[in-house]
């Protein structure tokens, strides 16, 4: 540019100087030859032109050059003043995240090869390139991504705060950002209430995990600007469901990528030992083997097994598979004594170990599953019907949610008014337990029920000793400050009492024994 305005200079200038030359050498004398040769008039008038024309190039071309350089300048200078002004608004981490959007996807990097009945241990399973939501619900402790970790009996697990993917194989395009991983487990003990049973045992650890996930996920991808988001759930699972309802629910504009239910996908990895031989291939670590093909699920409250040896339902699960309870027959030949207190139905206070106390919910949740764990407690072995409509058998460890259940249960039979009990367990206890394994938590019926439950717990309030022994739960007693419905003098076998007469109930048994009479 600045080549061409300088030859664009050099015209104007010459135009100048050829325009005094011809005024002096032709214009004058020809003006002085004209008036003696009439004549030549109409030449005159044509130079007359020539040297207007002349001098206006050369002023037009002086004026041009100085709006050209002017418009530039000012372009660059708003240019640079607003970009530093975007930058420093936005963050230089967010803007690389912005200019790294534009980049076509063309290849993905699966990160783990897992899918519990679906999803593996802690790595939440598809974690795709720079436009696709990641969220890891990993504990990153003592081992890396994707790797097994067994959590011992501690009272704590570690909160990861970010991770950075490990570079992917040259051979395969993809753009990895990191992304912050968010903590959700204070958030799953408070948000949710006491735990409902599915095919009357399951605990439903799998599926009240997948909302706080999917929240947190959701979270993510709006702060980053995402479009889509993944899993990794097969495409036989509950999971799949679980996840995409969820997203929907919170964002109904996100489009959702499964892999596992795609063609190319699924054609290349027919199942679990396809994937661990390209996982090996690749040099992506995961927890599996041949030799152990199972699939696990971890979160704060249980972790599931599946798939595998597993799907002979008559394979006793091996010893070895079980990560977070210790064997009942490896128990401490001890048993363990604890006391859980509930307000309003949900635990406040656990005294354990002869007067430690504990009542923030993270760590008291963090407690009874550490007691449970050392102690066996906790296991079940199930076939249970998927909502899309396959039976599949699955090990599922529950530790500290079987003992807090288990409690509150037996808690509900001393204050909790029979009817409210019966429609509750008729009704609303079936219908949870089925919308919550269904994937179906962000839904108005959800809410309806759920405010069924708080209502019915008013009066849930006292406490429940308890004792732990290779494996088996034992209740000790129960007891309420506030409940009146258990009277002891009217209940007891001992003395009459004062409000009820063993006289009335020869009315109450002859109207009931009406209609079977007839």
């Amino acid at each position: 540019m600045d080549e061409i305005l300088f030859h664009v200079v050099n015209i104007a200038h010459s135009a100048t100087s050829y325009t005094t030359l011809l005024q002096t050498h032709l214009v004058v004398p020809l003006k002085q030859y004209v008036t003696s040769q009439p004549d030549l008039m109409n030449i005159a008038l044509l130079l007359v032109i020539v040297y207007l024309s002349l001098s206006i190039l050369g002023m037009a071309s002086r004026w041009i050059y100085s709006v050209v350089i002017t418009t530039l300048r000012l372009l660059l200078f708003v240019a640079v003043v607003g970009g530093g002004i975007w930058v420093w608004q936005r963050g230089p981490q967010k803007t690389r995240s912005d200019f790294l959007k534009v980049v076509e996807v063309r290849g993905w990097w699966f990160l783990s090869c897992d899918d519990d009945d679906d999803v593996d241990d802690y790595d939440d399973d598809l974690l795709l390139g720079s436009s696709f939501s990641k969220v890891d619900r990993a504990g990153i402790g003592k081992s890396g991504p994707g790797e097994s970790r067994r959590v011992d009996n501690s009272t704590s697990l570690p909160l990861p705060i970010l991770w950075s993917p490990p570079s992917p194989p040259s051979n395969h395009e993809c753009t990895t950002t990191p992304q912050v991983i968010t903590p959700h487990q204070s958030t799953a003990c408070t948000d949710n209430p006491t735990p409902y049973r599915d095919e009357n045992v399951y605990l439903l650890g799998t599926s009240l995990a997948r909302p706080v996930i999917a929240r947190g996920q959701i979270a993510v991808a709006e702060k980053e600007g995402c479009t889509l988001v993944s899993h990794g759930c097969t495409g036989k699972g509950n999971d799949q469901v679980r996840f995409e309802l969820a997203f929907y629910a919170l964002k109904p504009d996100i489009k959702v990528i499964a892999p596992w239910r795609l063609p190319e996908f699924y054609n290349r990895f027919a199942g679990r030992n396809d994937l661990l031989a390209y996982a090996a291939e690749v040099g992506v670590p995961v927890s599996q083997t041949k030799a152990k093909p199972w699939s696990m699920d971890e979160n704060l409250a249980h972790c599931s097994y599946e798939a595998g040896i597993l799907e002979d339902p008559d394979e006793t699960a091996p010893k070895d598979l079980w990560k977070l309870t210790i064997d009942p027959l490896d128990a401490p030949n001890t048993p363990e004594d604890f006391t859980i207190h509930f307000e309003k139905g949900l635990p406040s206070k656990l005294e354990y170990e002869g007067g430690k106390v504990v009542t923030e919910p993270l760590d008291l949740f963090l407690i009874a599953n550490a007691i449970a764990r050392r102690h066996g407690v906790g296991r079940i072995d199930i076939v249970e019907n998927r909502f899309i409509g396959l039976k599949s058998r699955g090990c599922y460890e529950t530790p500290g949610l079987t003992i807090l259940r288990s409690a509150h249960v037996d808690l509900e039979g001393l204050v909790l008014d029979k009817e409210i009990r019966a429609l509750r367990d008729q009704f609303v206890t079936f219908n949870y337990s089925k919308i919550l394994y269904n994937g179906l938590y962000f839904s108005p019926e959800r809410e309806f029920l759920e405010d069924s439950i708080t209502s019915s717990q008013k009066t849930v309030n006292g406490k429940v000793r308890c004792r732990v022994y290779k494996g088996a739960l034992i209740i000790l007693g129960r007891s309420s400050e506030t409940s009146k419905l258990y009277d002891m003098a009217e209940s007891s076998m001992d003395e009459i009492g004062t409000s009820f007469a063993p006289v009335d109930t020869t009315g109450f048994i002859s109207v009931q024994a009406i209609r079977l009479k007839k």
